[in-house]
């Protein structure tokens, strides 16, 4: 998670949230914007 902020926030300058902010798998879904996104297999 640290190198993931470091190349955000570095290299594209991105604000990352770390309260907010985690890693998950695409294959147990993605919540965003009340909805949740599986990828297509």
């Amino acid at each position: 998670m640290e190198i993931l902020c470091e190349i955000l926030e570095g290299e594209l300058k991105f604000v990352v949230n770390k309260d907010k902010t985690h890693i998950i798998s695409v294959y147990e879904g993605v919540p965003y914007l009340g909805f949740v996104i599986y990828p297509k297999v």
